[in-house]
């Protein structure tokens, strides 16, 4: 590969330089910020119609079309007798291969002093919005230098064994089993907790007591009188601490990965370990501090408001800080998703940006992983609509671990969006089922109760409704539900106190604007029809008597 020849300078000023040091930054501001834009995107490639767009946005399309040909100019100045700098056709622009270096975040100080195109000022508001998005990000994922002993950062480790002990028993079928089992669990475990993992022999050996972990999953398959049964323990290496036990009867008929105790098995563990890996960490261990921020945001998350999604935010920025690690970017994408589908923030197209940026990042760090891939395509199908899409990321995030709930709930998105409301039911079900033991489990209760919606069950659905609205008191979606349900069924007076208990967690809230505003977040109670059938009763609610 030949040596690159000019340096772009993206943190602090932007600035252009020759291998030599000189300094040929454009005169033309706009064709600084499109060198910026093109260096930014991951194929370093953009659409004229996006620059023209986010450059120009105040101007007719000719114009705009005529002023990226003068930046074009500006830039292919920068080298008049040298290589081209730039690729272009008539529907992009890109940079040239191997012909520039540009500054990465790792090429800079983490102390947060220097900004992403700092002082780059356009009065373009297109542009003003893109650029404060990216500079939100950037600070986001800058990485401090803190609590690095030698001088590298030491992922999470998980170490799978299984037992016996005996190495006379290593090739039986329980062993196998077990050891099966322990890298199955292991997987799920480090996915959603960002982890790395080590498959032992087993138990005991001398190899194994010399490899390094921060937790111990070991499996082991007990033969009772009729049945056997899989005991998994999960515990600290550092503390000796237990951090999760469960125990289920295998069963005989289905693979292991497959059968439902396994997949709640595997679910309820990972949601244990989030939760504790924190206090089986030293004090000032990053990975602990990560973890922390971590469980700590997914608390706010699934609460649905917005104090608590911002909240959220920052607690995720403070885990990716400590523990660059793609699954709290995953977190931080659907923050934005709940922040539109619950309009707490006036302007979708910015969160929908924001969005896209974090789903970039994601994917160039964690194509690998299945909660990541999950938690993507939910973004996929409530912030896009783009159902495609979604699949495309659901399928093999389930492929790669079929106890993943957020991949099922994903593709049950997906199958509702598409009309195929009878697998939207199959799959929301499957993934209620696996976690059912899980914390947040009204998110579940809720997204099975809109499949219900969907297949005119509606029996069914007030009672997801109504567990979620237990489970968790100050949660919105679910009183929407019953408001409808409720009239649906003539229960009128309870249909009233949901309405008077979302009035008082949702100021504003007024039955008109549940009945006949398009953007209002009831969309699977508007498909369905229930409003229509439910308009001339709820109707009768006056906004006072809410």
């Amino acid at each position: 590969m030949s040596q690159s020849i000019v340096k772009l300078q993206l943190f602090g000023p932007f600035k252009v330089f020759l291998q030599d040091g000189q300094d040929v930054t454009p005169s033309s501001i706009r064709a600084c910020a499109l060198l910026a834009m093109l260096a930014s995107s991951n194929t370093h490639e953009r659409s004229r119609r996006w620059l023209e767009a986010n450059l120009w946005s105040d101007r007719a399309p000719e114009q705009a079309s005529g002023s990226l040909r003068q930046a074009l100019m500006a830039i292919r100045k920068i080298l008049p007798d040298g290589p081209l700098l730039l690729n272009t056709n008539r529907q992009t622009v890109a940079l040239a291969p191997d012909v520039f270096d540009i500054q990465s975040l790792e090429d800079i100080s983490s102390d947060g002093s220097m900004e992403f195109l700092e002082g780059m000022c356009i009065p373009d508001a297109a542009f003003q919005i893109w650029h404060q998005d990216m500079q939100s990000f950037f600070r986001s994922v800058k990485r401090p230098v803190t609590h690095d002993v030698a001088g590298t950062r030491q992922p999470l480790t998980i170490r799978c064994n299984a037992l016996p002990y005996a190495k006379a028993e290593e090739n039986s079928q329980n062993f196998l089993i077990a050891r099966h089992s322990s890298f199955q669990l292991g997987q799920s475990i480090i996915e959603t907790v960002g982890a790395e993992c080590l498959v032992s022999k087993s138990v005991g050996t001398e190899k194994v007591a010399k490899r390094r972990a921060d937790l111990d999953l070991t499996c082991n398959i007990i033969s009772g009188t009729d049945d056997d049964f899989l005991v998994m323990d999960i515990a600290s290496c550092h503390n000796q601490q237990l951090l999760y036990s469960g125990t289920i009867k295998l069963a005989s008929t289905m693979p292991l990965d497959a059968d439902l105790e396994f997949q709640r098995l595997s679910f309820d563990a990972a949601e244990a370990v989030m939760e504790k890996t924190a206090q089986s960490l030293a004090g000032e261990d990053p990975r602990r501090i990560a973890r922390h921020h971590q469980y700590n945001a997914i608390q706010d998350i699934f609460r649905f408001d917005r104090a608590s999604l911002l909240s959220a935010d920052h607690s995720l920025d403070m885990a990716y800080s400590n523990e660059p690690n793609p699954v709290f970017l995953a977190w931080k994408a659907l923050i934005r998703t709940v922040q539109a589908v619950e309009l707490f923030e006036p302007n979708v197209n910015v969160l929908q940006r924001q969005a896209q940026i974090l789903i970039e990042q994601c994917l160039y760090e964690g194509t690998n992983n299945s909660v990541v891939l999950s938690l993507l395509a939910l973004v996929q199908v409530m912030l896009f609509g783009d159902e495609e899409y979604a699949i495309d990321l659901a399928t093999p995030a389930l492929e790669k671990n079929p106890s993943n709930a957020f991949a099922l709930q994903a593709m049950a998105a997906t199958r509702l969006i598409c009309g195929d409301s009878k697998s939207a039911y199959d799959y929301s079900l499957r993934s209620r089922k696996i976690a059912q033991g899980s914390a947040f489990r009204h998110w579940w209760d809720l997204y099975h109760c809109l499949s219900c919606i969907a297949n005119e069950r509606y029996e069914e659905a007030l009672k997801m409704a109504e567990t979620a609205a237990r489970r968790s008191p100050r949660f919105r979606p679910p009183l929407r539900q019953m408001i409808s349900l409720y009239t649906y069924f003539g229960e009128t007076e309870k249909a009233h106190r949901a309405a008077s208990r979302l009035l008082y967690l949702e100021p504003g809230f007024n039955i008109e604007k549940f009945l006949t505003n398009i953007n209002y977040p009831n969309r699977t109670l508007r498909n369905s029809g229930l409003l229509k059938l439910d308009y001339d009763h709820l109707r009768d609610f006056s906004q006072a008597a809410c």
